[in-house]
């Protein structure tokens, strides 16, 4: 069995067998994507504690998995570069068409 078949109860996490419950690991596994084949390909970080939103991502197709904002090109890194620069939040987050959510998330992964 394969992190693939994390819905599973149980799940094998090495070839050696050792066994671990899906409560316990999946809200970690959750925060990874398996588009193709048996690993993951997409991460969803931790931010600020939160678990529930993906509003940042590393994709190693998207900006060679620097972390950007899930489903675009936006860097997290040009982000912070603007909200330093005296740029409001709502202001970087109007001019991209992106939530203002998104914009938190990503300042707040990019200082922690």
């Amino acid at each position: 069995m394969s992190f693939k078949h994390a819905q599973n109860i149980l799940l094998n996490a090495t070839r050696h067998g050792q066994v671990e419950s899906f409560e316990l690991i999946g809200k970690y596994i959750n925060r990874l994507r398996f588009s193709n084949g048996s690993l993951p390909d997409i991460l969803y970080p931790w931010i600020g504690g939160q678990g529930a939103r993906k509003s940042v991502w590393t994709d190693p197709m998207i900006r060679f998995g620097q972390p950007s904002i899930t489903g675009t090109g936006i860097a997290v890194s040009i982000i912070l570069e603007r909200f330093e620069g005296g740029e409001s939040l709502k202001y970087i987050a109007d001019g991209y068409g992106i939530a203002l959510a998104c914009v938190e998330d990503a300042i707040t992964y990019a200082t922690h």
